[in-house]
C-alpha cells in the first residue's frame, strides 16, 4: 500500500523559463499553501543559489 506524506511544504521553489507559467504556478502555490514561502527562479545559477539557501525546498 502506498503511504502519502501530508505535511505542508514550508519552502517552495518554482523554476522555469516561461514567465507566465512560473508566475501562475507561484500564485496558485501561494493560494493553496498560505503558510509557506514561495520563491521563483528563471536561471540555473539563481536556482542553485536558492537551493543552497533553502535545502529543504
Amino acid at each position: 500500500m502506498t503511504a502519502y506524506n501530508l505535511t505542508v511544504a514550508r519552502q517552495v521553489i518554482i523554476h522555469g523559463d516561461c514567465w507566465p507559467v512560473v508566475s501562475a504556478v507561484a500564485h496558485l502555490s501561494r493560494a493553496v499553501l498560505p503558510g509557506s514561502e514561495c520563491e521563483t527562479t528563471y536561471t540555473l545559477p539563481e536556482l542553485l543559489q536558492q537551493l543552497h539557501r533553502k535545502p529543504e525546498a
